[in-house]
């Protein structure tokens, strides 16, 4: 990729964050996160879900906010991957 297209690329990226609220932006970031994760399939899913959950295995998510939300968005990507199948299977 030019230079000049990496650079106009991250200058649209970075003049996009005055037009959406932070709170917005983490918001889309956890559906991209969830999308991504259900994307995954074979190995890369288990290598996914196995990092996902070796988090919350090794540190009590109900001891840790943040360990919380990490398991939370853990599941939420599982529920996402069947809600993907779901809306597959209508079409």
């Amino acid at each position: 990729m030019e230079k000049q297209k990496i650079e106009t690329f991250l200058n649209q990226a970075k003049d996009s964050r005055i037009k959406h609220s932070t709170e917005d932006r983490l918001f889309a970031l956890e559906v991209m996160t969830c999308a991504l994760g259900a994307s995954l399939e074979g190995d890369a899913r288990d290598k996914f879900l196995k990092v996902m959950n070796s988090i919350s295995e090794n540190i009590n998510p109900m001891a840790d906010t943040t360990i919380k939300a990490i398991a939370d968005l853990n599941v939420l990507s599982a529920d996402f991957k069947t809600l993907s199948n779901q809306i597959e299977s209508v079409k």
